[in-house]
């Protein structure tokens, strides 16, 4: 087991090496096929090259300058622009277009180059006068038309060099294609050129009288509306004297603002405490603050405390104390005024304030209109600057231009230049028959090897080991060879695991019989059915050469349960008469008298005896049963011959009294579509399959010994090697 699953996972591990080697085996077996396909391909490709009329190529290198030595940029004045990737794609596309090709095939006299002559029409079109003017008309059209399909241009990447091409059967005639084509693209633009410049020149002229004429207008304009409005010292602005003007009155407004809002709450603070007493009033920082106030508050104080003294010695009517408390009287009186004084000053001053805000206000107001309406003013008055600066520029701009041109008119310069003129060529471009002929012969071999593996792809047949596993998902138990009957004239192959004149088949065979052993190595499958899709697939020489690889080992039974076709008597030389399965089902005869003892191959065979009229109620009674747990008592293997699972049910019924069952398949010939419709069919019975034996292999087409070994399955048999 161990050896058999290191095998498995060598298998999985190579999986792309054997796909590889299972398309080159594909190929291999038609690789003659392929080469003749591919020889004649090439063959007929070289003949067909040597018939074919050789064909000169010529070439010509021309430079596109990228700026012309222009002393007066022209084209500026009708949008001509010769820089950027754009000039080079345009260049290109003019070298390419029909009415360049048209001088060239006019200057040259192509429609009578013998290349170029048409077929002559036929007999009876050639008196038609009005056919001879239309064949004449479709013969100049017919041979521009191949002109553009021979021309060839080639832009040489990341330079200003471009390649014209041409072929012509006449070498002489290619060189003078390709010679003329370039002069008439330099030539042609020259031409353009010219044509333009004196479309500017009289178009410049023109266009100078009237912009003469709309730049004194426009001149008049301005004078007149400056004369109107009184407009002095332009050139500062208009709005100069009025903008100085207007920031500094909003300065003064906002100093002013300033002002009042810190004043306003010294007065509201005076006029709170107006009817207060004079403490109260003294608590007042603005009136605090006055420096006179500081003065009479100490003379007060003064007075008040040579009254306080003088209490203390004398009475109220002693003359100093009467003269202190006058003295004092007097300095709160004092204090008292002075105070009103400084609250009237704090009034006074709000007041003033006040009204200084809005007159700096009222004077913004003022201002502010006047600003504007200078301001429509001097838009006004700019518009009409900015007219006449437009119009001079413009009339500048075309004098300049036309006095250039005139000066220059004679000047005309190229716009491009032949670097490498074309010559004769001596070597003919084509037909290149060597390579030709190599890639017939290349193309021919991918046709034929897609072939090959196409049929092999489309051959929906199983052939190996691999195709049971992909295309089936289920277990090989062997691949049996092929047989040539022919070789076995006269012999049955039935017993050809016995004869052992085949050492490849008796492998198989044995292989077949240690994966059916291992299939369930605890319980063992007692009654094993061997069945396939079709008839003709060889199940019957399964069946009989598999049951005598088991009774070399075990006590075996071979059942021969194919009630519409039976072959297993006629495999064992047994008598037509032999009462057989249905006997004993019927319960007409006994165990002795039906099962056929093959004592040289140590087996015992039961045939199918006397076909009944009905085989499915046979297969499908309970004596049948019966009798198979009765023999499967008796023997240690049973192996059981039963119809195809398509052309009938037989097969159906059977599977539901056996444990296992083999499905043989018959290799390139059953299709897989067959395959798998006859094993769902049986898969809904509770029969286990235990895996496919795929019959009448060719061993020449397989690839490796594993191939025709039969080992590799999903349950981990073994291989013919390990049995």
């Amino acid at each position: 087991m161990q050896k058999l699953d290191e095998r498995v996972v060598q298998r999985a591990m190579r999986g792309e090496e054997v796909d590889l080697r299972r398309y080159w085996s594909m190929v291999y077996r038609r690789k003659w096929s392929i080469l003749a396909f591919s020889l004649a391909a090439a063959a007929a490709a070289a003949g067909i090259s040597s018939l074919l009329d050789p064909i000169y190529r010529a070439s010509a290198t021309v430079m596109i300058e990228a700026q012309q030595a222009n002393v007066v940029t022209i084209q500026d004045v009708y949008g001509m622009e010769d820089r950027g990737q754009e000039y080079y794609q345009t260049q290109f596309e003019i070298l390419k277009s029909r009415p360049l090709a048209e001088k060239v095939v006019k200057h040259l006299d192509l429609t009578q180059q013998p290349e170029y002559l048409p077929v002559p029409p036929p007999f009876w079109k050639r008196w038609l006068p009005v056919q001879e003017k239309k064949a004449a008309l479709d013969r100049n059209t017919a041979v521009v038309n191949r002109y553009e399909d021979i021309l060839r241009i080639t832009p040489i990447p990341k330079t200003q060099l471009v390649t014209i091409s041409y072929d012509a059967k006449d070498p002489a005639l290619a060189a003078a294609v390709v010679n003329a084509h370039a002069q008439a693209f330099i030539e042609s633009y020259m031409e353009a050129r010219e044509a333009m410049t004196r479309s500017a020149s009289q178009w410049m002229s023109s266009r100078v009288d009237e912009l003469k004429q709309k730049l004194n207008e426009s001149e008049q304009k301005l004078q007149i509306f400056k004369e109107r409005e009184h407009l002095v010292d332009v050139d500062q602005g208009l709005q100069s004297l009025s903008s100085h003007e207007l920031n500094e009155l909003t300065t003064k407004l906002i100093e002013a603002r300033r002002a009042l809002s810190e004043n306003r709450n010294s007065f509201d603070q005076v006029n709170d405490v107006r009817s207060a007493s004079l403490d109260e009033k003294l608590a007042i920082p603005a009136i605090n603050s006055d420096p006179l106030i500081k003065q009479f508050r100490q003379a007060r104080a003064t007075a008040e405390l040579q009254v306080a003294e003088l209490s203390k010695r004398y009475g109220p009517l002693h003359p100093k104390m009467k003269a202190a408390i006058s003295e004092r009287d007097s300095a709160v009186a004092a204090l008292t005024s002075h105070i009103d004084s400084v609250m009237d000053s704090i009034k006074n001053q709000q007041d003033a304030l006040q009204g200084q805000a809005r007159a700096i206000a009222s004077a913004m107001d003022d201002t502010k209109a006047q600003v504007q309406s200078i301001g429509r003013k001097e838009s006004e008055y700019r518009s009409l600057m900015q007219e006449v600066d437009t119009n001079r520029q413009l009339f500048d701009l075309f004098y300049k231009r036309i006095t250039e041109t005139k000066e220059t008119g004679d000047l005309d310069t190229a716009h491009a230049r032949v670097i490498e003129p074309a010559e004769t060529p001596t070597e003919p471009a084509s037909p290149k028959k060597t390579l030709i002929t190599a890639l017939a012969f290349i193309a021919a071999l991918i046709v034929g090897i897609v072939g090959a593996l196409l049929s092999e792809t489309l051959d929906n047949t199983l052939k190996n080991a691999e195709d049971v596993d992909n295309k089936l998902g289920l277990p090989l138990l062997g691949l049996v060879p092929f047989l040539k009957r022919p070789r076995k004239f006269g012999k049955h192959i039935g017993h050809e695991y016995l004869d052992n004149s085949d050492r490849k088949f008796g492998e198989a065979i044995r292989t077949l019989r240690t994966a059916v052993t291992l299939s369930n190595l605890d319980a063992g499958h007692k009654l094993v059915m061997v069945t396939s899709s079709v008839g003709d697939e060889g199940k019957t020489t399964i069946a009989c050469n598999l049951a005598l690889a088991f009774a070399q080992l075990e006590k075996v039974l071979l059942i021969d349960a194919d009630m519409r076709r039976p072959s297993i008597a006629n495999e064992f030389a047994i008598s037509s008469n032999q009462p057989g399965l249905s006997a004993l089902c019927a319960r007409t005869a006994g165990f002795t008298d039906c099962i056929v003892r093959k004592t040289g191959e140590n087996l015992d065979v039961l045939v199918a005896g006397d076909i009944p009229p009905n085989p499915q109620e046979l297969l499908a009674s309970q004596k049948f049963r019966l009798l198979l747990n009765k023999l499967a008592e008796r023997y240690d293997r049973i192996i059981i011959d039963c119809p195809p699972v398509l052309p009938v049910s037989d097969a159906l019924l059977l599977a539901n009294a056996v444990s296992a069952a083999i499905y043989v398949v018959r290799a390139d010939k059953t299709s897989v579509a067959q395959v798998k419709r006859g094993i769902d069919q049986l898969r809904r019975t509770r029969v286990d399959i235990i895996g496919i034996a795929l019959n009448q292999t060719d061993m020449r087409k397989l690839e490796t010994y594993d191939d025709y070994g039969g080992a590799y399955t999903g349950r981990n048999y073994t291989t013919a090697e390990s049995t």
